[in-house]
């Protein structure tokens, strides 16, 4: 397994899902990914768990508030940045163009939480650890692997992102339209796609990816278990990719890596 007990300043570190209904998504996420559930203690007042895998946290779950729940609003998957310093880092994402969204808050002796609106109109969450660094499982197989940023103005974005954290941004080949790709401190694991008309009137979102061994399985598992197919299967350089939606509404992705030549020789021997 991807063992995490560090991330550094700038890069993605935990994934969370706001559902409509915990019990249900529990039971959705532990038939489709086998992942077990454990309360923890916030001190906000809210419920909220750890999906774990292995006996590790790989994601969290939160609980969407009656009103919006009410108003029909689906469940969504955020994503979380670590950053050192909260405050400092929201006053100079507002500098840049940004809005905050949700004010510094203390999660007990997890660690200390904020929520951003880029200038193109996605929802980031950032994050300062004090107990709780982020994932304890990362890039394997049900565990988050990449987060893409969906945007109309992929140029604003890197200009956004790269200013406040220092990315580095490469062109990348996609079918999906112009792509780049995100380095940090030699680390490569997020992305930024430009979304146009085809995408109809999706709003611009960070989406996090779930690696899987078996793509076309796992889709048709989601199906079984309530939840509906976004993007069918495709081929991509990597491997293979869908995008998915859990029973609640939450949209996310699913990649399959291609085998390494290495692997691949190994396996057939």
């Amino acid at each position: 397994m991807a063992i995490r007990e560090h991330y550094p300043p700038g890069q993605f570190c935990w994934v969370e899902l706001i559902a409509r209904d915990m019990s249900e998504a529990r039971e959705f996420y532990r038939r489709l990914f086998g992942w077990q559930s454990v309360d923890v203690e916030t001190g906000t007042g809210r419920p909220y768990a750890h999906f774990e895998l292995e006996g590790r946290p790989v994601a969290g779950l939160g609980q969407l508030s009656a009103a919006l729940v009410d108003k029909r609003q689906p469940a969504n998957w955020n994503s979380y940045i670590h950053v050192e310093d909260i405050p400092a880092t929201c006053e100079r994402a507002v500098q840049l163009g940004a809005a905050v969204t949700v004010p510094q808050t203390q999660v007990g002796s997890a660690g200390t939480l904020a929520f951003l609106r880029d200038p193109t109109g996605a929802e980031v969450g950032l994050w300062q650890k004090q107990d709780h660094p982020g994932a304890g499982l990362h890039q394997d197989f049900h565990c988050f692997c990449w987060n893409e940023l969906r945007t109309r103005d992929l140029e604003r974005a890197a200009e956004f992102y790269g200013q406040l954290f220092g990315w580095e941004f490469s062109d990348y080949p996609s079918i999906m339209g112009k792509y780049y790709v995100i380095t940090h401190r030699d680390e490569t694991c997020s992305g930024i796609l430009q979304i146009d008309h085809r995408w109809g009137e999706m709003p611009p979102r960070w989406m996090v990816y779930f690696a899987v061994q078996h793509v076309d399985i796992t889709v048709d598992r989601v199906r079984q278990l309530g939840g509906y197919v976004v993007v069918h299967p495709f081929d991509i350089a990597e491997g293979r990719g869908a995008v998915v939606a859990d029973a609640q509404g939450a949209m996310f992705d699913l990649v399959q890596m291609r085998a390494e030549p290495e692997a691949e020789e190994k396996d057939a021997t």
